[in-house]
Formats: C-alpha cells, structure tokens, sequence
C-alpha cells in the first residue's frame, strides 16, 4: 500500500513519503538487531572475537587446537586485526590476530557458513600474515611458523573429522615436507572421529548447540554472559549491524532518487553484498513474524515478490523465532 501511494504522490510528496518509508524500516531493523543480540552465542563472529580478547581462554583454545604447541604467554593479541598490503590490494580483517611468545602468529576466525572459496582464503590469510611480518623488515628465513585457522559449524571436506590441517609436502615425494612453517587448519565442529580431546568436542558441540557440563564450555558460556551484558559492546554490535544496514539503505534510497532501476542496482554495489542480503533477510524476517504474506513485504519493502520468495522459502524451516544467519546460510545454499 505504501508502495501505491508513493507512486500516485507528487515529486515532492513522494520524498516525504520515501523518507518515512525508509524510516519505519530502520526502526524495525533497530528492533530486530536488538531482539537479535539477546539469541547470538560464541559461533557469532563478533561475540567470538570478544570473548577472545580474555588471554586465557584464548591460549586454551589455541593449546585444545594445537596441542603440540605450548604458549606460556601471548606476547601481541588483537581481534578485529585489519592488515592491507597496499592501495589497490584487498584488505582482511581477522577475527583473531595474535602472536606466542616464540613469534609464532595465528590467525582464527569463526565461519558459520560454506562460501565456497574457504580453501583459497586460508591461502590469501597466509600470504598476508606474511607480508605484514616481511614489511616489518623481516628476511624470509626469519619468518616464524604461521597458523591459519578456521572454526566451522559444517564439515567443509566431507570426511567426518574434527580437525583438518595442511601443510606444504612433495607430490612426488609425499614423506617430504617443504617445511616452509605456513599450516592451515580446517576445524570441523560437525565432525563424528574420534580424532580431538574430549574438551576440545565439548566446545566444538557448543558451536552447534550441544551444551556440556565441561569446565571450559561453562568458561566460555560464562564469558558470553558477560559480552552480552555489557552495555558498550551491545552498543558496538548495533551500532555496526546498523552501519551494514544503513548501507543497503542509502543504495536503496540513491536507487529512488535516480528513478530507474540501474539506479537502485548501482546503489546496491556500494554497499556490501553479504551486509546487504543480511540486512535484507533480517527485514523480511521481522515482517514474518508479523505473519506478512510475500505479497505484502515485497509490497513494503519495494522489492520483487522472487527475490522475497526466496528469501522466505529460506525462512520456513527456522520459523517463528527465524534465526538471521540461520536463515542466510539456507539462502546461500539455495542459491
């Protein structure tokens, strides 16, 4: 209906009404990141690299990991860490960027979905763990041992193990390793072998949901509590998930003005596109807890009634609390 009448408005009127339109839209995204926040656990990358700025449990997580490695102390500890090679390179931020009191660096990062290019990522993390170290005046053979690794909530590899790492060996030769110290290691909390301590499966359960009565999983749960207590880091996540959205605003509010429909898709490209799908999904979202029809949401939110198809066939399995990032991977795969 809203739709209709900015239609049938005069030049004027229908700014006044675009502006109202957009507005009542990011007082239910405000509304939605809120009630969203309450239900966010240590698989949330943002709660995950909170939780790891406390050294200890941190450095435990890393020993459960690796347990060949020990870390008396945590010399640097950074998460949200962004390193840029250069002006026309792309940048990576780091959930977790730290460093072992022998030099060692290691990168985590929390994926709750398949984006189908985490192999090459790990490569590109390598490659830049080791450029920020080299421009710091390093020789190549003073480079120390790098760890990619990657927590998922899905078994990327298929072969039902808890944990995958790789490392450089002679396809010839498969016993000789190139020993060059990069190692990338895949963590598959959705694995079934008996291959990791029972700690370590006790905090790979609750990235999926399965709650224990182990020592670190309260630890961890405990930590949690607190982020999501807090008010400044509450204001932090909103404040960051509204910069996302408002993103997708403005592209959509840039796509209005111009009038045609290039407009709205060269709006879009400048926000992000996973910030953007989120943001839409977190929209339709609230509409069908509302129990909007596509009609009426495409309706509201000026989009097509295929694209919000999709998005709310996404939807059904996770109704009525619909989980966001649940409902994105779904979306995702669908695709």
């Amino acid at each position: 209906q809203k739709a209709k009448l900015v239609n049938a408005a005069l030049p004027d009127q229908k700014a006044k009404l675009v502006n109202a339109a957009l507005t009542d839209q990011k007082a239910d995204q405000n509304a939605a990141i809120s009630e969203a926040w309450d239900k966010l656990t240590i698989a949330n990358r943002y709660i995950f690299a909170v939780v790891m700025r406390d050294e200890k449990i941190c450095r435990h997580l890393i020993e459960m990991i690796l347990p060949d490695i020990d870390i008396d102390r945590i010399e640097y500890l950074e998460t949200e860490h962004t390193t840029e090679s250069g002006p026309l390179s792309k940048g990576v931020r780091f959930d977790v960027y730290l460093k072992s009191e022998d030099g060692r660096v290691i990168e985590m990062e929390m994926q709750t979905s398949d984006t189908q290019e985490l192999p090459k990522r790990s490569r590109y993390y390598s490659g830049m763990i080791d450029q920020e170290e080299l421009l710091k005046g390093m020789h190549y053979s003073s480079l120390k041992d790098s760890y990619v690794i990657l927590l998922c909530t899905f078994d990327l590899f298929g072969f039902d193990l808890h944990k995958y790492t790789f490392t450089n060996r002679c396809e010839e030769l498969p016993n000789l390793k190139l020993m060059d110290g990069q190692h990338r290691i895949f963590v598959n909390a959705a694995g079934t072998a008996n291959d990791v301590s029972p700690e370590l499966k006790a905090f790979l359960n609750l990235l999926i949901g399965i709650r224990s009565d182990d020592s670190f999983v309260r630890e961890v749960e405990n930590a949690v509590n607190l982020v999501k207590h807090n008010a400044k880091w509450r204001q932090e996540y909103m404040q960051w998930q509204m910069e996302i959205l408002d993103q997708t605003m403005q592209a959509r509010k840039k796509g209005h003005e111009e009038g045609h429909k290039e407009g709205l898709k060269e709006g879009l490209k400048e926000g992000r596109q996973e910030g953007e799908t989120t943001g839409l999904i977190r929209l339709v979202c609230a509409k069908l807890k509302k129990n909007r029809s596509v009609a009426e949401i495409a309706d509201a939110l000026e989009m097509d009634e295929a694209t919000i198809r999709k998005i709310v066939e996404a939807a059904k399995s996770f109704a009525p609390d619909y989980d966001v990032d649940k409902v994105f991977e779904a979306y995702q795969g669908a695709e």
